[in-house]
């Protein structure tokens, strides 16, 4: 009996402090303008984030896929190379919505790009240099195109929040096949 309390203890303990925890999420990105789009998806811990002086970001896997004029280009790392100084990039994830929101100058900006590789690559770039802030669908060879629209910039969907209700279930089941096996030596006993 003891073992069995201290089985329903632990997975109790499991679930509950899973379901505490920061929660990643899963977010759609489907943009559209009239010269690009921006599809794929950003996996983000719930809660809200500033990056400043090149600092950490917060996204935990970004698949991203950028086409200018029928040209397509992968962005998946996540640059923070030129946010720096007093520049501040904010980053507010909750359970419906990823927002982008930014504050700097032309000598301390904070701009957050999303690359196919280093900052000399091509890259879509949401940020600010200077009032107003932009978003910016393709920088190539440090020719940006158009901007395509001012802060805040929202990203829609979501399309999954992890601790999934798969886990809760496997858990119960296990728990409830102890008592049952506990139920079942007692009776032959």
């Amino acid at each position: 009996m003891n073992r069995l309390i201290f089985a329903i203890t632990l997975a109790v303990g499991l679930l509950t402090g899973g379901m505490n925890a920061s929660a990643g999420v899963i977010y759609n990105v489907d943009r559209a303008w009239s010269n690009a789009t921006l599809v794929g998806t950003v996996d983000v811990d719930l809660g809200n984030y500033s990056i400043q002086n090149q600092g950490a970001h917060p996204f935990n896997a970004v698949n991203l896929v950028l086409t200018v004029g029928g040209t397509s280009f992968n962005v998946n790392n996540v640059l923070t190379d030129v946010t720096f100084g007093t520049g501040v990039f904010n980053i507010q994830a909750t359970s419906t919505q990823l927002i982008f929101n930014a504050a700097g100058d032309g000598s301390n900006p904070a701009d957050l790009i999303f690359s196919s590789g280093g900052t000399g690559n091509d890259r879509y770039a949401i940020g600010s240099d200077s009032t107003p802030a932009f978003e910016i669908a393709l920088t190539s060879a440090g020719n940006p195109s158009d901007i395509l629209s001012r802060f805040p910039v929202v990203w829609g969907t979501t399309a999954a929040v992890p601790v999934p209700s798969s886990l809760i279930a496997l858990a119960t089941l296990c728990v409830a096949g102890m008592v049952a096996a506990r139920r079942r030596r007692g009776q032959t006993a």
